[in-house]
């Protein structure tokens, strides 16, 4: 998510840097570019695990799929974006407007009541 971020900055940057003559062909620049952007980035280690990596090496060691099937690398590699992007969003959707209340809160002034301000009191 932080590199879709990145690359769709950088596409806004780039398309902000060519002359268009309208903004709809702004639009379609932009679109394209992001378009391209996140789905190298998204897909890319797919590619490389399907197509790749039974004929790849890494410093000198070749690379092998388990079992001789990248199938299975696949699946557990999908598997793991599917997870980890569905545990950031419940993240963002669930925690993120906790902490912005909060922030508000504290920047607002108001305390929040905790047992040790009550210990101090008595």
């Amino acid at each position: 998510e932080i590199m879709n971020n990145v690359f769709g900055s950088l596409a806004r940057r780039l398309t902000d840097m060519e002359n268009h003559r309208s903004q709809s062909q702004y639009s379609r620049h932009l679109l394209a570019k992001t378009f391209l952007f996140k789905f190298v980035n998204c897909y890319a280690p797919l590619y490389y695990i399907a197509f790749f990596k039974d004929h790849s090496s890494l410093f000198g060691m070749p690379m092998a799929c388990v079992s001789g099937d990248c199938l299975s690398d696949l699946g557990s590699q999908l598997a793991v974006f599917l997870f980890m992007r569905l545990a950031l969003q419940s993240f963002v959707e669930l925690l993120l407007p906790y902490l912005q209340s909060w922030c508000r809160s504290v920047s607002d002034g108001y305390v929040f009541p905790t047992s040790f301000a009550r210990l101090s009191q008595a």
